[in-house]
């Protein structure tokens, strides 16, 4: 790296890699570019590698380390040129430094009141141009609309590299070719972020850490010429399925937040659940979801046992917003990796969302749940936050009536561990964990 090249890199701000607000939707523009280069230079892009988070939100460069495209991805709300005049103009005075490289500018939405001169005061940045599903130009990428276009493209790639493997272009592979490409985003970013988490060597920044990181696009071509009817979806694979849901789900919660102390927070939250291995994924999910089974190990139990877009962003994104920053224990002495206390009582996160009318439904989901799974706090106290529901012991006669009902199904103990157990609302657990 040129010291003109390296001085420019310190100038930027830290990367938005430590901050995970969509990671995702980046991470998914950047492998649907580099779709589109291995369909349009099959051989020049084998020497190819992505950068994330490095020079800008990612970069292509070539084998001899020369930066090839810089590109940045932004994914708001607002549809005027004026939200975005900042960044754009952040990213022209980048781009000085690398004067031979393309230099793009994502969006999610079309873009209002560009000036007119935009093309001569902004140089050399450029809108990026896509390719809908039906072929038509477009300049901007809806969040709903991303995985679409990553599949549609790849199903170009096969057509150019693999035309007689015609398996290969239907709509279940081609689902199933963009998850596995996606996962090596999404691990590369994880692993960035871990390390950052973990590093605290003084003048090493985010961007210093990602920058000894990249991507070869040979990563990408073994994905597309792999059987990928022939691997196993085993646990590992739905792992990285539900974190990138999360990364998804938290990217769209985000975008109503304008607090940043409040996004730093949430950030925390994401930066702890994106570390987990399969076995700590699987305790969270119970922790969070107590009245359902947990487990991923097949596509059945992914969609029917783990959460979904309602739990995280009406649920549990809403109690990690509203209380005060908790505790985080990743050892296995507990049963949540997060909580709060309130004297001797210890207070957990939940995605449970249904209202006060529910509260003998959910108690006997929890305990047939816990029973089942051998959920170990459920045999000894807590109190599970939830957004409406106030119920002082899960097997109390109001929640799941009378116990002479359960007595042969369950050991008498347990009965009493269950009586531990209590529904707060998350208004109430406000006074006792903010004050």
């Amino acid at each position: 790296m040129t010291s003109q090249n390296a001085d420019a890199e310190e100038r930027l701000p830290h990367t938005a890699i430590s901050s995970y607000s969509g990671y995702i939707y980046q991470g998914k523009i950047a492998l649907l570019h580099c779709l589109n280069l291995i369909q349009e230079q099959p051989e020049e892009s084998r020497q190819l590698e992505l950068r994330l988070e490095n020079i800008d939100d990612f970069a292509i460069h070539r084998e001899d380390g020369s930066c090839k495209s810089l590109h940045q991805v932004k994914a708001k709300k607002g549809k005027r040129f004026s939200n975005y005049q900042s960044d754009i103009e952040q990213q022209q005075g980048v781009s000085q430094s690398y004067p031979n490289s393309d230099v793009f500018f994502h969006t999610s939405l079309p873009l209002i009141a560009i000036p007119d001169d935009f093309e001569h005061t902004f140089t050399p940045v450029r809108f990026y141009e896509y390719l809908n599903i039906n072929d038509e130009i477009i300049n901007y990428c809806h969040l709903k609309d991303v995985d679409a276009f990553i599949e549609h493209q790849t199903k170009k790639v096969y057509q150019e590299l693999l035309p007689t493997e015609l398996y290969k272009v239907s709509s279940e592979y081609l689902r199933k070719s963009r998850q596995y490409l996606e996962d090596i985003v999404v691990k590369h970013v994880i692993d960035i972020h871990r390390e950052i988490q973990e590093m605290h060597t003084p003048g090493v920044t985010d961007r210093h850490i990602a920058a000894r990181r990249s991507i070869p696009f040979e990563q990408f071509y073994v994905i597309l010429r792999e059987d990928l009817n022939q691997l196993a979806q085993n646990e590992s694979y739905f792992h990285y399925l539900l974190l990138k849901d999360s990364g998804t789900y938290f990217h769209e919660y985000c975008l109503d937040i304008n607090d940043n102390n409040t996004l730093l927070k949430l950030n925390f939250y994401l930066s702890k659940i994106n570390r987990l291995d399969s076995i700590g994924l699987t305790k969270f999910i119970r922790s969070i979801l107590p009245h359902r089974k947990a487990g991923f190990s097949n596509i059945k139990q992914y969609k029917d046992n783990s959460f979904n877009n309602d739990d995280l962003k009406k649920g549990l994104f809403k109690v990690f917003e509203q209380l005060k920053l908790s505790f985080f224990d990743d050892s296995s002495i507990l049963p949540s990796f997060f909580f709060w206390k309130n004297g001797d009582d210890y207070l957990y996160p939940t995605a449970i969302r249904e209202s006060q009318d529910d509260v003998h439904d959910i108690s006997k989901e929890i305990i047939e749940s816990a029973m089942e799974n051998n959920v170990n706090f459920l045999f000894e106290s807590g109190m599970l936050i939830n957004r409406q529901i106030n119920c002082p012991s899960i097997f109390s006669a109001v929640a799941v009536g009378s116990q002479a009902d359960y007595e042969d199904e369950f050991e008498s103990n347990k009965i009493n561990c269950f009586k531990n157990v209590s529904l707060i609302s998350l208004k109430d657990a406000e006074e006792l964990i903010n004050d």
